[in-house]
């Protein structure tokens, strides 16, 4: 081990608990900024602090919690997410603040570890898009934003990554999660004439919502898979940080083993609806081509309140008996987006809409 990972090591050992408030105050102190001119051999050092932090860590807060199944599995998880923020930040220019802010961290009993870990995570994920953005000449906006907060663009224009990505999640947890579409209407009636024109076969569903499945995720290629989640309020801007939804889709494409009872049962013409238990709810996915016949996949999934199906997710396997009342282009035209390059501001979507969705599968359930 090499000499300032071992003094880190020993440093660690000796904390004492201490239970507090963590502060995400940004430091404007932080010297990233100079880290341009930094040598490979430093930066090789500071990720050998970091690892050997992160272990050391794991060794002491392994002193601080009961013996037992649970505490063992939350010791391992968070020991696990330490060393995995460590090595994402690697190459960021912020490894030497990273390291005191899992120092920092560790101080803190274990349950207040994760939470503190997982909003250290979030960051990193800005800081990531952030940098990247910056070197395509585009911009990393978040909720609806058309611009970069003014602190945020000052810490990013000055070199202080950590502080920049700190700045912008906490503005952004500010913000609305969700935005309406422009076909969206007043009622469930003129949303389906907004997308399907007069005299539809569409009709509003009579669904009780309370038994139904909080949210709906879409899936389709626009120059690279977006995912887009409707819930009653409208759309998501960030579904992937609400639910297990968005890993389901992933998981019935290429792990479908790893979902409980799975069943694949076809419909027509390439369309198939898998299903079964995942992340506790019970998950109903179709699958299908785009009608333009590009050969591309589009995917509509449906997660319910728990793990038994709702009645929504038992229409649509009817389907899978009754092809014939099955119809593409509903699925089609709700998934449609207007654009190619949606943005935080406007993510392009023209059709997706909770209600609208229901519709569509208790239309043609009913045929």
């Amino acid at each position: 081990m090499d000499k300032v990972a071992s003094v880190n090591l020993q440093a660690l050992k000796e904390i004492e608990p201490q239970k507090e408030e963590i502060n995400f105050k940004a430091k404007h102190d932080n010297k990233e900024s100079d880290d341009k001119g930094m040598r490979k051999s430093t930066k090789w050092m500071i990720g050998a602090t970091i690892l050997a932090a992160t272990t050391a860590i794991g060794i002491v807060t392994h002193k601080r919690i009961k013996a037992g199944k649970a505490a063992e599995e939350l010791l391992k998880d968070v020991a696990s997410q330490k060393g995995r923020i460590g090595m994402l930040f690697n190459g960021s220019g912020c490894e030497g603040v990273v390291a005191e802010k899992l120092a920092e961290i560790e101080k803190l009993p274990i349950e207040e570890q994760k939470s503190a870990l997982d909003f250290l995570e979030k960051i990193q994920r800005n800081v990531f898009h952030l940098q990247q953005d910056q070197r395509l000449g585009s911009k990393y906006l978040r909720r609806g934003l058309k611009e970069y907060p003014a602190e945020v663009k000052k810490a990013i224009d000055e070199g202080r990554w950590l502080d920049a990505g700190e700045l912008y999640e906490k503005y952004a947890q500010t913000l609305p999660n969700t935005f309406r579409t422009s076909s969206t209407g007043a009622t469930v009636e003129e949303t389906i004439k907004n997308v399907f024109g007069e005299g539809s076969k569409i009709k509003p569903h009579t669904y009780d919502l309370s038994q139904e499945g909080e949210y709906i995720m879409s899936q389709r290629n626009f120059g690279g898979f977006h995912e887009h989640m409707a819930i009653k309020d409208g759309i998501v801007y960030e579904p992937n940080y609400m639910t297990d939804l968005s890993d389901s889709l992933g998981v019935a494409l290429y792990s479908p083993q790893k979902i409980k009872n799975y069943v694949c049962a076809n419909v027509k013409d390439g369309y198939y609806i898998q299903h079964g238990t995942y992340g506790g709810k019970y998950v109903t996915i179709l699958t299908g081509p785009e009608l333009k016949g590009s050969g591309i996949s589009m995917s509509l999934g449906i997660a319910s309140r728990g793990k038994n199906m709702s009645q929504a997710q038992k229409d649509l396997l009817s389907l899978a008996e009754h092809p014939e009342k099955f119809d593409a282009s509903y699925i089609d035209k709700l998934t449609l987006r207007n654009s190619v390059n949606g943005n935080g501001s406007d993510h392009g979507i023209v059709n997706l809409d909770y209600d609208l969705a229901y519709s569509i599968i208790q239309s043609m359930a009913r045929g």
